[in-house]
This record gives C-alpha cells, structure tokens and sequence, in this order.
C-alpha cells in the first residue's frame, strides 16, 4: 500500500483489507468528482490538506449531513490505520487483526468530528490520532478485552465472576449440570491459591503441585454428592478448559474482510494507481513523531501561559529549581522564604498544571484519566519544565 499523494485522493478514497492481509486504496466516485470540481474551481486551490480538512470540518458542521463527511472520512483513513498499528502491539488478542483494530477506529469517526473545535485546534489529524488510540483502547476494555489481553492466564481466572465463567462454559456448549464441577473447582481454586505476587498484579504464576492437591483436597471435602470426585490433575484439566472458556468467551467476533466498503450500489470504482513513493508503513514513525511535535506545542503553549500567570517570585522559584538546578535548601537562601513554603509552592504549581493539563486533555483529546494517565501527566510536566527552563537559559 502506498501513501495518498494528490489531495483528490486524500479526500475521496478509502482503505480495503482483504481476508489475505493485502491493502489497497479504493476510490468513492461521488467524492472523485465532487472534489475535483471543488479544486477546479475553487480560487484557493493550492490549499494544504490540512486547509481542506478545516474547510470539510466547518461545512460538516453547517451541513452533518452533506459530502462533506464523507470527504472527511476519507481523510482520516490514514490516521485511523496508524491509531490501530500503534494500539495493536499493545494487546495480545491473536484473533484480532490489524483490520479489526482499524474498524474500531472508524466506528467511532463521528466522536472525533464532534470532539474537535478549530477554534481550539488547528491540526484535525493530530486530535485524530490521539481519540481514535484512546476510543479504540475505551472500546476494548468495555468489552473486557483489555484486562483479558494484559493479564496471565491464573490471573485472569483469579479475577474473574462466577456469572462470567458460567457464560463462558455455556458458550462452549456446556449444560448447567455438566458446568457445576468446573464451578466447584473455580470456587476451591479461590480460596486455596495465595499468589506470591501482590494482590491485585496482572502477571500471576501458575500453581504448583501442593496447591493442586490442597484443591482437590477441599473440592472432594465440600462437594455436593451429585458431583464427581476429583484428583489434581483432573482439577487443573478443568480450571485450564475454565481459562480457555473465558479467554474464547472475551474474544471479539471477527468479521469477513471480503466484504466491500460501500453498497452495492457501483460507488466503489478504479483502484488508484500504484506509486514510487516511499511506502506509507515506513512513513508511520515520521507522521507520528509530527503528530507528537503539534501535540507538545499545544501542551507547551498551555503550560507557558500557567507560568506567565504567576508573580514574579514563584516564576523565580520555578527557575531556580527547574533551570538552575538549586536545591530547595539554596532556593530558600536566595529568595528568603522557608524551605517547607518552597515545597509547598513547587506543589502548588504542579498540581494546578496537573488540574489544567487533565482538563485539556479530556476536553479536547478525549483521553480518559486513568491512574496511569495521570502519573504520566506529572512525568510530562516535570519533563516540560526542565526542558522550558533549560532552553529559556540558553537563550
């Protein structure tokens, strides 16, 4: 596959996965033509893609109905495909495809439409990529996916309910007599494993052979009189067939991917020619790292104007510490004020820069805050902050 070049292109054709992993760009026809009249007669025809994407943006948002979302939805193929190549990796789901994870993407196109504002972004790609990584990783985990792709297989079972390891057994055919041993043993298995690990880690070992014969021990104790005896190895058969269930259970269907893009209805027309340019997989590293630099330039206006808004002391703490690398101790020296008010000062500005920061970011990229989200939050502001002051003291 290779990258659009002609924004005739951009603007009117989409990608088609086929079942055996080859991609290819199609073109709608009513889009070909629409947006070739529009470059034909418009005065400002030698607009940037990203000037035609604000231009579809603002017509979508007079007319949601009009071409102008389809050509907007051609637009974002590109930005969809590297959301879904950079999720991917990131899960162990084998029966889910580059394809599946890309569909996600464009499922939820119209969020992204809706969530951006030109008049608070300029760069429509740039909040693409970044909603459709987080809907794409949202839509995963409101299916269970994402805690059955990240967790060990005894884990996984640990964590688990008993109305989900019943639907699970259900959907592999079994009767809810034949299903009542697997529960028993699931039950057994809960109370006697005692993971080394802390409490609540994804990475769980297996059982060793003490523990299997103290569940089995305690199954054969506490069993009801219409279920089987069983030895530890038959109980370890069963809860390994329970882990399988569940992980089958959780898995995605997965569509056809020889079914067309549009209707039967002859829209779908010329595959557009082959090209020499570089291919669009070895472009994904430098689109996302301008992707990643628009981000960061947003991230830094916001900051700089939170610094901007302090008084002339604290902007001269913040220096000190970030720029000249003082140590608290000396700060309070130079400045004259005590050592736990600097503390509580450097506190202060990070936790409002944090309270911006997260406002931004659920405002305007869709990101939702995750303990994880934030604590990398307040890795980006100190990162930022020593970044600010070292470059404003090279200046």
């Amino acid at each position: 596959m290779h990258p659009r070049q002609e924004i005739v292109e951009i603007f009117s054709s989409f990608l088609q996965f086929s079942s055996g992993g080859s991609i290819k760009w199609v073109t709608d026809s009513t889009l070909y033509r629409n947006m070739s009249n529009y470059l034909n007669q418009s005065p400002s025809a030698e607009r940037s893609r990203s000037d035609w994407a604000l231009y579809w943006h603002k017509v979508w948002q007079n007319q949601p109905t009009s071409m102008a979302r389809g050509h907007l939805f051609a637009y974002l193929q590109e930005v969809g495909y590297k959301a879904a190549a950079k999720v991917k990796p990131k899960f162990t789901l084998p029966q889910y495809t580059l394809a599946d994870y890309f569909q996600i993407a464009i499922a939820y196109i119209d969020k992204v439409f809706t969530g951006f504002d030109p008049q608070r972004q300029t760069n429509l790609e740039a909040f693409a990529y970044t909603a459709f990584c987080n809907l794409i990783k949202d839509g995963l985990l409101k299916e269970g996916l994402e805690e059955a792709s990240i967790r060990s297989d005894w884990s996984l079972l640990l964590h688990s309910s008993q109305k989900l390891l019943h639907k699970a057994l259900a959907q592999r055919g079994l009767s809810t007599t034949e299903i009542e041993p697997y529960i028993s043993a699931w039950e057994c298995f809960k109370v006697i494993y005692a993971p080394k690990k802390p409490r609540g880690n994804r990475q769980l070992t297996a059982p060793d052979a003490s523990v299997w014969e103290a569940i089995a021990q305690l199954y054969n104790q506490e069993r009801i009189a219409q279920l089987p005896p069983l030895d530890p190895k038959t109980i370890q058969k069963c809860l390994e067939a329970c882990i399988k269930a569940i992980r089958a259970y959780l898995a995605p269907p997965t569509a056809s991917l020889d079914a067309t893009l549009f209707n039967e209805d002859n829209t779908l027309q010329d595959i557009l020619p082959s090209s020499d340019a570089i291919p669009f997989t070895k472009l994904l590293d430098e689109e996302e790292a301008q992707i990643r630099k628009s981000l960061w330039a947003e991230i830094n206006s916001l900051l700089s104007n939170s610094i901007n808004n302090l008084d002339t002391q604290q902007q001269a703490l913040l220096r000190m510490y970030y720029g000249e690398g003082l140590t608290q101790k000396e700060i309070s020296v130079k400045l004259g004020i005590s050592q736990p008010t600097i503390v509580r000062r450097l506190q202060k500005f990070k936790s409002e820069s944090l309270i911006t920061l997260a406002q931004w970011s659920q405002t305007t990229q869709n990101i939702s805050l995750t303990p994880n989200v934030i604590n990398n939050m307040n890795g980006l502001i100190d990162e930022w902050l020593e970044q600010y002051y070292k470059n404003n003291n090279e200046v």
